[in-house]
């Protein structure tokens, strides 16, 4: 019983971890995305 509610815990930090990571990486490529763009429309 409190084996399964403290790796219910664990994985509610991985969760979320993984989450950040995702916004992160999601954050990162609109930010290559907009940097090709406007390197487009400068040339």
């Amino acid at each position: 019983m409190i084996y399964r509610k403290q790796s219910r815990i664990v994985l509610q930090k991985y969760y979320n971890l993984s989450k950040y990571c995702f916004f992160f990486l999601f954050f990162l490529s609109n930010i290559s995305l907009f940097l090709h763009f406007f390197g487009v429309i400068e040339q």
